[in-house]
């Protein structure tokens, strides 16, 4: 019993960073999963993909361009409520698509 209930905390542990998505709140890189990194330099972190392609970003994403060439991974948004708290909903100019920017 003791083994099992051990087993289970280790593979509780391994997963438990898997199940983050882009946008969410993160302090460092393995709150964020595999690939991906906690860009604290956001309001309570943000889980992003740096130097992606257009196209490249995991579902719940897109692809935005900052500035000239720095490209990462945001959550997209149609409103605000789509953004997590502190976050509004967003459209960077000469942005096609809205996305959850600190307020």
């Amino acid at each position: 019993m003791k083994s099992l209930c051990l087993c289970v905390l280790v593979v509780a542990f391994f997963f438990s960073g898997c199940g983050s998505k882009i946008g969410d709140k993160c302090s460092q890189n393995l709150d964020c999963g595999t690939a991906r990194l906690c860009d604290t330099t956001m309001p309570d972190g943000y889980c992003t993909i740096r130097g992606c392609k257009f196209g490249s970003c995991p579902d719940e994403a897109v692809c935005v361009r900052f500035y000239t060439t720095e490209l990462y991974c945001m959550r997209p948004c149609t409103e605000t409520s789509d953004c997590r708290d502190g976050y509004s909903c967003q459209k960077l100019d000469g942005a096609i698509a809205k996305i959850c920017l600190p307020e």
